[in-house]
């Protein structure tokens, strides 16, 4: 029962990670800007976690690069998407 349980978890973390990139690939093809997004605080893939981590520990430009690198945007919109983040996780 344990191991079934077990194994229907993994199908829904596999399907989440499949949904979401779903979700960005829709996001890219309507011309929405991902930093618009991150600063109403919808989440995006998993290496969401990565750049709330370097926020986390006081390394902001290293989250600017990691957003840059995800979601293929500028500077300016990048900073200013992982600021919002960072605003965000202090409430």
């Amino acid at each position: 029962m344990e191991e079934e349980h077990y194994n229907r978890l993994t199908q829904l973390e596999e399907r989440i990670e499949q949904m979401e990139v779903m979700m960005q690939a829709l996001i890219i093809h309507l011309g929405i800007n991902p930093a618009a997004l991150m600063a109403r605080g919808m989440s995006g893939p998993q290496e969401i976690g990565a750049i709330r981590e370097a926020l986390l520990s006081g390394n902001k430009i290293n989250a600017i690069k990691i957003y840059r690198s995800i979601y293929g945007v500028g500077l300016k919109e990048a900073k200013e998407a992982v600021e919002a983040m960072e605003r965000n996780l202090y409430r």
